[in-house]
């Protein structure tokens, strides 16, 4: 059969496995939370980037489009086509549809259904320019009748700077409706780049803004600028086709074979849409740090843990002798407290029940009653205490007998001045100035018949000595006189007990009240 050592050593082992099998469960749990969080992170951050993007990107459009399209009207009201000043005044035109300050656009252009340029925004005469080959020329010059849809191109070099641009385009039309040249305002790459890298997203991803024509018209790929890129096999663009405004993608790029987690959204104001997406690398580097962290902790833990495991069963094996001396302690701390319970409290129970059986006076046993309770809560008090000062002894004392006076009996007045740091008095030596003062008060509500007592206690400096006194102005008695029932040699008897040098004095006259003074020595000559 398994004493109690040996069954706590065979408890705690099985408890420790259950503790870091439990924190590993919470470790794994913690990180598939994590994994989770993190994905809608993205997915959350991802969408309002593109959102923004799209924001933009229709902001853009929508005012280069009503650029062009107060161009045409323009161009309407007040050229004469068969003015012979005709390309002077729409080169003037252009100049005064020119944005103040710094512009965004390459160049503005009006060219005639053959391509032939008849006027720009530059400096007349206009360059000698035929864009009858470029796209957007030719996706104009193609369409049928009624048609008036915006085009954007994907980037090209400026006709006359060399700057990569993109060209928004919108058809002109004769009195007749037939096709009549085109006018164009050249975007500058520049401005969308910069768009992206205001984001910030660098090395994290994969930001563009694309056509719906498959072409990126610009684009940064772990932080590297592009324009141009044909994304047509990218699967994000096979989901702009089947006609989805916006979504969550997870997808391995054709391209590079980089798997991202992003979002994309299709611009509301031209055929175009741009997408936004993390490097699954760079989500998972983060995820395995904090993994690698967690694993860490645990292993940390757990050899903590079977430390102060192995550190127990020690701990048990060396306290195996203390705990024997502290089981006899204990049993001679009991025998104490049942021996003063019989000798004192036991006593005055019995020769206070032997009284009530001819008592007259119920108040003075009920007052004898109370004492005895004081005295019971006193003892008990001193299995708790630790050792105390003289200080913290009178507090006690006021506490158990404030409540007492105030109820019915003389006034009670303290006067405590601030006392010396005395040495501390052990719990039992406490009990006995407690109890002596508890006596001394007791006999003032049984037998004094006072209108006050004063508790003082003050500090004889070079003396070394703690004074107290309990003088009250009742009936008094002669000393010679005294019965045993006032407790007085209980009182001394008690104050004897204390392990400093103490002394106790009683004055009493009939007619003028009774003073106990004790007196105690702490400090004490060499």
């Amino acid at each position: 059969m398994l004493n109690f050592d040996s069954l706590r050593r065979h408890v705690l082992f099985p408890i420790w496995i259950l503790i870091i099998v439990t924190a590993l469960w919470l470790c794994v749990f913690s990180a598939t939370q994590l994994w989770n969080r993190m994905e809608n992170d993205v997915q959350r951050e991802t969408s309002n980037i593109a959102h923004l993007l799209v924001s933009q990107l229709d902001s853009v459009v929508q005012h280069v489009d009503e650029l062009l399209r107060n161009i045409i009207i323009d161009k309407i009201r007040s050229i004469d086509i068969e003015d012979a000043s005709r390309d002077l005044k729409l080169n003037q035109l252009l100049k005064n549809r020119w944005p103040r300050g710094p512009s965004p656009f390459g160049m503005l252009s009006i060219s005639d259904k053959n391509g032939v340029v008849l006027a720009t925004n530059r400096d007349f005469p206009n360059p000698s320019l035929n864009i009858s080959k470029t796209d957007s020329f030719r996706y104009h010059s193609s369409r049928p009748l009624g048609d008036e849809s915006l085009f954007i191109s994907t980037p090209i070099a400026d006709y006359l700077s060399g700057q990569p641009v993109v060209i928004f385009s919108r058809a002109l039309r004769s009195l007749s409706g037939d096709f009549d040249g085109i006018v164009e305002a050249s975007y500058k790459v520049n401005n969308f780049i910069d768009n992206i890298s205001n984001l910030n997203v660098k090395d994290l991803g994969v930001v563009g803004i694309s056509g719906l024509d498959g072409i990126a018209r610009v684009s940064s790929n772990a932080g590297v600028i592009s324009f141009g890129d044909d994304v047509r096999k990218n699967p994000v663009f096979s989901q702009v086709l089947i006609g989805k405004k916006e979504g969550e993608f997870d997808t391995i790029s054709t391209r590079d074979g980089k798997r991202r987690i992003g979002f994309f959204a299709v611009s509301k104001m031209a055929p175009m849409y741009v997408f936004v997406g993390y490097n699954y690398s760079y989500i998972a580097s983060a995820y395995y740090q904090v993994v690698a962290l967690l694993a860490g902790l645990w292993l940390v833990f757990s050899a903590v843990t079977f430390g102060a495991l192995r550190m127990l069963q020690k701990i048990g094996q060396l306290n195996q002798q203390k705990q024997i001396q502290l089981l006899e302690a204990t049993a001679s701390e009991r025998q104490r407290i049942l021996t003063q319970m019989h000798d004192g409290i036991g006593a005055s129970l019995a020769s206070h029940i032997s009284q009530l059986d001819h008592c007259t006076d119920w108040i003075s046993a009920k007052n004898k009653a109370i004492q005895i309770l004081f005295e019971l809560r006193l003892l008990v008090d001193s299995i708790f205490l630790n050792d105390e000062t003289i200080m913290s002894a009178l507090a006690s004392v006021r506490h158990r007998m404030q409540h007492g006076f105030g109820l019915k009996g003389p006034k009670l007045i303290w006067k405590i001045d601030d006392l010396p740091d005395t040495p501390l008095l052990a719990s039992q030596c406490a009990l006995h100035l407690r109890l002596s003062l508890m006596e001394a008060l007791s006999n003032v509500l049984q037998h004094a018949n006072a209108k006050t007592v004063v508790f003082s206690a003050k500090h004889d400096k070079f003396a070394g000595s703690v004074i107290i006194d309990v003088s009250d102005d009742g009936c008094g008695f002669e000393l010679s006189k005294a019965v045993s029932g006032h407790g007085l040699q209980n009182i001394k008897m008690r104050i004897a007990k204390l392990l400093l040098p103490s002394t106790v004095d009683i004055e009493s006259k009939s007619g003028i009240g009774t003073t106990v003074r004790i007196k105690i020595k702490w400090l004490v000559e060499a």
